[in-house]
């Protein structure tokens, strides 16, 4: 079924390139820290109960949730569907390099400071859903990506604090080797790849 797009204020019909989701598992088995997961408990973009539950489980700066190890080539990008809950601030991240880093406010959908190597990008979807994107730059390596819970819009790398208690809703993640977010590409154990869509005649 042709998906239509319009950016230009009329419908088109949105081709897009190949593309991989290069996680495993798109939508469960995060691995936490000073956080907890709760699956199956809000619903997502989809319309149904699929999105999870981050919430805080102590006061600091190291409140996450994180991928595991992801071999990727320059550029990378990292997207997640997010929803407000009682915080405000979020900031993606890969545990690479200092200048991999986007703070987004939850709440307004407001792109904050960002890393020298990133560029950002967020969609609104409805029922308060955002869907942000970090596409970092500068080298190729192998590492986990990471959203934190954070305080403040202009937080410096993995610098935000959260209190216990913090939550926000989230869902859908996907790290591509490509400059910019392709659409959502789910996975449930091992990587996907979605072939390039062409229109003839």
């Amino acid at each position: 079924v042709p998906r239509l797009d319009y950016t230009n204020g009329t419908a088109s019909i949105l081709l897009e390139p190949q593309s991989t989701n290069n996680l495993s598992n798109s939508n469960d088995s995060f691995s936490v820290n000073n956080t907890l997961v709760t699956y199956n408990n809000a619903n997502s973009p989809e319309g149904i109960l699929n999105a999870f539950k981050v919430q805080s489980t102590t006061s600091g700066t190291s409140n996450y949730l994180r991928t595991e190890s992801v071999a990727f080539t320059d550029p990378v990008t990292f997207s997640v569907f997010v929803k407000y809950g009682n915080v405000q601030y979020l900031q993606l991240l890969t545990s690479k390099s200092d200048t991999h880093f986007l703070n987004f406010d939850v709440e307004n959908g407001i792109i904050g400071t960002k890393g020298s190597n990133t560029v950002g990008e967020f969609v609104q979807y409805s029922n308060g859903w955002y869907r942000v994107s970090a596409t970092f730059s500068g080298f190729s390596s192998s590492n986990n990506f990471r959203l934190y819970i954070s305080n403040s819009n202009s937080a410096s790398y993995a610098g935000g604090t959260a209190t216990i208690g913090d939550f926000f809703y989230s869902y859908g993640w996907q790290i591509e080797n490509v400059s910019y977010a392709t659409s959502y590409i789910p996975t449930s154990g091992s990587t996907v790849t979605r072939a390039a869509e062409t229109l003839n005649n």
